[in-house]
């Protein structure tokens, strides 16, 4: 059917359908009923009717539909049509069988078709063919034999869909020409053009050969022979260069290979469609091939046609092939462009790459040539080249020739002895004064140059040499161009001279240099050898310097020389010794009291001595010597550049110089670890400045002096050090013994002989071990043995009387290991030991008064609490046993407080001044307290001196001292005994206090002795006596904070407390105070003893106070309250600070008693912030432990300090004293 037939079908069936008022319907999918309710009075009449006639002779394909089920209940014939299925068929089908959307978007449009009058919708419709159609349906419901359905006309809008379809086929195909001409490689097009035939006309395969001549292959009918259809030309075969897809899905599965079939990737010329489309004129389709070789191009799927690529007039470029499921004449012609195209970009490859082929052949031609000419330039320029490095190496081996000369004081020659003429070097015009000239100067002329005394010798050589021709080293003096004489050596050949041609030699050639310095250095280094040897066996620094300076003396050129020695000197502010000298008024001479060291003149020679008194001594400080003493010479100038005239520029040194006719001098320094220990200065009366061979001669004397220096000092240095070790070897506590493995003794010193009761040289040679007591001497003999065996180090202790020494043995081995040799080392560590105890029980002592502090706040709270309550509960009228309980509970915790504050007093520090005081008066009046509770079995005897002890104490803590002594002296004696105190003075010096007393000084004490004939100690018991809670006594009778007390007491006091005891012989304590001074005690004792004021109540009736209680601990807060309610006052209480702000803040408070520690902050914290708000209350701070706020920190406060626990007395005491205090 052509387009023009089908568009007027179209149009026709549109026509009819209008005429008929139907509107298209919507073939949606099935929707459920109860949401379309038939409803006739809802349509309009027209639509009411019958529409059979008009829907069954409609050319317009036409559907009723279901709304509930989505099925189709009729269809038209032209609908039958249309579909390609039978009606029986349509009738009942599915609408989704026909529509290509699914159920959701189906039931969607078909319920908007049914609420809508008439609504049209665009869908894809499928055939029974399968082919997919472009539909437009227009649909509407309808009233129909008593029930609504949908009825729905359908267009056919496929062919508005191809049209769209060839005008996008048409862009993407300029695109793609575009593509192809800005695109890169040819490969690289054809892919890119095979593709897109893929993607634009949906071909199934794609492929396109391309002709290549002068090859052939076996497919072809004319293998073997030329083609008869083109003799004059080359053969030609189709290649397949483009193949897409790789594998066709056109091809069956068993055709499917994984490389193309071989049969389509070479064709030959005119052999198959593809052959035959390259050679004719028009393209040829193939569909379903049946020859064999047409084959591998058939397919089911679609149709193949071959397009030619022509080049040129008639040439076949290649082919191009496409399998299409269906061909039109659009399609067809629009292929045939693109191979057109594709011939077009052919053929502008093939013209470039035979462009590139042309201008690579010209470039190449052009390259070739260019070498040449190339080859050849460098050819000649190597020539020139190398002309040039020989007329420079000419050159420079002149040149170099020359300057050999001149650094070598060389010169050559050569002499016709038949002409008598000859030529000189230059530089041998030089050394003999001759002006330069062509011609060698004569004979005559050379020997007015040679010193008169070696004329003859010389002649009678040089008339020998020449009658017998033969070589000769002469050496002679000359007059140089100074007009010097200097010293020669000359060396002489002959040869046959080439003007002549004579057989015999005629020329006489030669070599004269210059050896007058090596003449000089020879004998400098005769005479530093001389000064060296010189040296070995000097023992003193000034007969060092004597040597160098007359070494120095004997080069050529030094006509003067001095040597100083650098002398230092003590701290002192003057020197009155030194000689007096004039000042320099530039302040060189300058002598003063800072000076650490001089340099002392020690041996001159030259110099006039009038003036050389005067530099006897040269002061550090002038630049000559600032310059020597950092190694440097004087002046520093390079031997090269120094002038007639050149001084060291000291005044009195040049001063020196100029008198003595000196004019060029020098002041080197002699170095010793870096540092200038000597000086020499040497100076020539000229002419000229001194040689450069002699300023090297007097350095090298310089360096050797300083080696020889450094030797003497080593010397002295070993001795020195010889002596400093003896010296250590006999230090008192060191015994130092050196054996052989035999245990004799080779080398001793005198502390050890002496502790042994022998003399070092008494014991040379004897076996140490018959100095040991018997009950030492196994053990060290196996130490030693012990060592020597292993080669091992050694230490052991052990005691003999009062002494413990500790032995440090090393062995000494020889080359092969062996021990020959042990070093036995013993040092007497009594007072380590002694203070190694001191310090451990310190340690205890600490360690107890840390942990006292640490639990007395928490202990002190609850005995608060306990105290305060049996308090209130004796104020409530007990009687009988009741209150006797309740009076031993108080003194039980009133107890526990004595003990609490007695372990705080343990471990507080002494921070609180002491007054001084008479001990013998303190003492006796402790006595007096003491007696009436010493039993009557227990005899008590005293011994106190007449004359004052004064100390500086607290008469309290003393007396608690002596209680506890005498206390613990009773319950050791409980069948009774003898009980011993005493008093007396004692003095201490500097060994006693390092053996038994090392945690005291040097100086006066008292001795306070208390002795018991009671039950004694042992050593362990001993070593523990004054550690907090350890007793002797039985469980029950003691709490062990008894001799604790007493050992804080007396440290507090700068003292100290020694125990001894043995079991059953009773036990002694003795306390060591530190006297006073007597004058400062009798004017303390003359001035009268300020006591502390006590609180006197104002009146008989106190006024109540309102008092603000801040503690964390809740019952300790409500004991206090009501201890405060029994007082007559009222409280209240807080647990955080906070809070006491905000309390203090709403009302009246008359004091605010606070807690030390508390979770929030410290008592000294809110009293601070209270104080910062402006409340003028009192303040009283409560604690435990009273050592936990310095008496600054209440006095910046100013708290009150109450200590934890407390009876209401003192309650309502401190409460008054801080009102007073306000």
């Amino acid at each position: 059917m052509s387009r023009q037939d089908h568009e007027a079908r179209q149009s026709g069936q549109a026509e009819q359908a209008g005429q008929a008022g139907q509107a298209p319907s919507p073939d949606a999918a099935s929707a459920s009923g109860p949401n379309h309710p038939a409803n006739p009075e809802r349509l309009p009449p027209d639509r009411q009717g019958d529409p059979i006639p008009l829907f069954e002779h409609s050319v317009a394909p036409m559907l009723l539909v279901d709304p509930e089920n989505g099925t189709i209940v009729d269809a038209n014939p032209a609908a039958c049509r249309f579909y390609g299925h039978p009606r029986e068929r349509m009738a009942g089908m599915p609408i989704a069988a026909i529509n290509t959307l699914d159920e959701d978007q189906l039931a969607a449009h078909l319920d908007e078709a049914f609420h809508r009058e008439r609504t049209a919708f665009r869908f894809r419709h499928r055939a029974a063919s399968g082919l997919v159609r472009e539909v437009e349906v227009h649909s509407g419901p309808v009233w129909l034999n008593g029930r609504v359905l949908l009825h729905s006309v359908v267009h056919d809008v496929s062919f508005l869909h191809d049209s769209a379809q060839r005008v996008e086929r048409v862009q993407r195909l300029n695109d793609l020409r575009a593509a192809l001409i800005h695109s890169g490689a040819p490969e690289e097009k054809l892919r890119l053009l095979a593709r897109e035939i893929l993607a634009i006309f949906g071909a199934g395969t794609c492929r396109i050969w391309l002709a290549r001549q002068g090859d052939r292959c076996a497919q072809c009918p004319h293998a073997g022979a030329p083609c008869p259809t083109a003799p004059r030309t080359p053969p030609v075969c189709l290649h397949m260069v483009v193949e897409e897809p790789a594998s066709p899905s056109c091809q069956s599965a068993a055709a499917e290979q994984a490389r193309p079939d071989p049969r389509i990737i070479r064709i030959p010329f005119r052999h198959g469609p593809v052959g035959r489309a390259a050679s004719a004129s028009t393209r040829r389709p193939v569909l379903h091939a049946t020859p064999e070789a047409d084959a591998p191009l058939s397919c089911d799927c679609g149709m193949f046609t071959a397009y030619a690529i022509r080049i040129g007039q008639g040439i076949s470029g290649g082919v191009l092939g496409v399998h299409l499921p269906a061909l039109d004449p659009i399609t067809d012609m629009q292929l045939e462009g693109l191979a057109h195209t594709t011939a077009h970009l052919l053929q502008a490859a093939r013209t470039a790459e035979a462009t590139r082929r042309a201008l690579r052949g010209l470039d190449n031609r052009i390259r070739k040539r260019t070498a040449q000419l190339r080859r050849a330039n460098q050819l000649l320029r190597h020539e020139v080249a190398e002309r040039r490095r020989a007329e420079l190496a000419l050159r420079r081996s002149r040149d170099l020739l020359e300057h050999g000369e001149r650094v070598g004081q060389l010169g050559s020659y050569w002499r016709d002895l038949e002409t008598g003429r000859g030529q000189w070097s230059d530089n041998l015009f030089h050394m003999f004064g001759f002006p330069v000239a062509t011609e060698a100067p004569s004979f005559a002329g050379v020997f007015e140059c040679i010193h008169p005394d070696d004329r003859v010798r010389i002649a009678e050589q040089l008339h020998h040499v020449m009658a017998h021709r033969t070589s000769a080293l002469i050496e002679y003096r000359y007059r140089g161009a100074a007009g010097q004489y200097r010293h020669a050596r000359q060396q002489m050949t002959f040869d046959t001279s080439a003007r002549t041609g004579h057989r015999e030699p005629v020329v006489m050639l030669g070599m004269v240099q210059d050896i007058t310095e090596q003449r000089q250095r020879d004998e400098l280094l005769r005479l530093q050898r001389d000064l060296l040897l010189a040296l070995g066996i000097t023992t003193t620094v000034e007969d060092c310097l004597g040597l160098c300076l007359r070494t120095a003396l004997r080069a050529e050129s030094v006509d003067a020389g001095a040597a100083w020695l650098r002398v230092d000197l003590p701290d002192l502010p003057d020197r009155t010794d030194l000689p007096d000298r004039p000042e320099d008024p530039a302040g060189h001479g300058a002598r003063g009291g800072h000076a650490r060291h001089e340099w002392r003149l020690v041996a001159a020679q030259g110099f006039n001595p009038a003036v050389l008194d005067r530099v006897r001594c040269l002061p550090s400080g002038t630049p000559a010597t600032r310059l020597m003493e950092a190694g440097r010479p004087v002046p520093e100038t390079h031997p090269e550049q120094e002038s007639c005239c050149m001084l060291t520029g000291d005044v009195e040194l040049d001063a020196l110089a100029t008198a003595s006719s000196v004019c060029c001098s020098h002041l080197l320094p002699i170095l010793h670890d870096g540092r200038a220990v000597a000086c020499l200065l040497t100076g020539t009366r000229g002419p000229g400045p001194m040689r450069k061979a002699a300023r090297h001669h007097v350095e090298a004397v310089a360096a050797q002096g300083g080696s020889a220096f450094a030797r003497i000092m080593q010397q002295q240095s070993l001795r020195e050090s010889e002596a400093n070790l003896r010296a250590l070897l006999n230090a008192p506590r060191l015994s130092a013994f050196l054996l052989d493995p035999a245990g004799r003794v080779l080398a001793c010193n005198a502390t050890g002989a002496g502790r042994l009761g022998t003399t070092p040289d008494a014991m040379l040679g004897r076996a140490l071990g018959n100095y040991v007591p018997h009950d030492l001497r196994d053990r060290r003999t196996n130490v030693l043995s012990s060592v020597v065996a292993t080669a091992t180090p050694a230490t052991f202790r052990d005691a003999r009387s009062i002494h413990i020494f500790e032995h440090t043995l090393y062995p000494i081995t020889d080359e092969t290991g062996r021990v020959h040799r042990v070093a036995w080392l013993a040092e007497d560590v009594a007072h380590e030991v002694a203070l190694e105890r001191q310090l451990r029980q310190a340690q205890k002592m600490e360690a107890v008064g840390t942990l006292a502090g640490g639990i007395a706040h928490d202990f002190n709270n609850i005995l608060g609490v306990i105290m305060s309550n049996i308090e209130m509960l004796r104020d409530t009228g007990l009687t009988g046993r009741a209150a006797t309980r309740a009076d031993r509970i108080l003194r039980a915790a009133l107890r526990a407080r004595d003990v609490v504050r007695q372990l705080l007093a343990f471990g507080r520090p002494a921070d609180e001044p002491y007054a001084t005081l008479d001990l013998c008066r303190t003492v006796a009046d402790a006595l007096h307290m003491v007696k009436p509770s010493i039993p009557a079995s227990v005899t008590l005897r005293t011994l106190l001196p007449v004359a004052p002890l004064p100390v500086h104490g607290d008469i309290t803590q003393i007396h608690q001292v002596l209680l506890n002594l005498c206390t613990n002296a009773v319950h050791a004696m409980p069948d009774g005994g003898v009980l011993d105190v005493s008093l007396a003075a004692l003095v201490l010096g500097g060994d006693e206090v390092l053996r038994g007393y090392p945690e005291l000084s040097p100086g006066r004490y008292a001795c306070l002795s208390v002795a018991d004939s009671g039950q004694g100690m042992t050593a362990a018991q001993l070593e523990r006596v004054f550690e907090p809670f350890f007793t002797t006594k039985p469980q029950g009778m003691g709490s062990g904070l008894g001799l604790s007390m007493v050992h804080g007491i007396v440290r507090q006091h700068g003292g100290t407390v020694r125990a001894h005891s043995q079991p059953e012989q009773g036990a002694c304590f003795d306390v060591l105070l530190p006297l006073a001074d007597m004058l400062a005690a009798a004017e303390a004792g003359a001035a009268p003893a300020a006591t502390a004021p006590e609180y006197v109540p104002d009146t008989p009736q106190e006024r109540p106070l309102h008092v603000l209680v801040v503690d964390d601990e809740h019952d300790f807060r409500q004991s206090v309250a009501e201890m405060l309610h029994a007082l007559g006052h009222r409280s209240t209480g807080t647990s955080d600070a906070s809070d006491a702000l905000q309390l203090l803040a709403a009302g009246r408070y008359d004091v605010a008693l606070l807690d030390l520690r508390m979770p929030g902050g410290s008592g000294t914290e809110l009293a601070r912030a209270i104080r910062a708000r402006g409340f003028a209350l009192p303040l009283v701070l409560c604690t435990g432990n009273e050592c936990d706020i310095p008496p600054e920190e209440l006095a910046e406060t100013g708290l009150t300090l109450i200590g934890k626990p407390f009876t209401g007395e003192e309650l309502s005491k401190h409460l008054h004293v801080s009102l007073k205090k306000a």
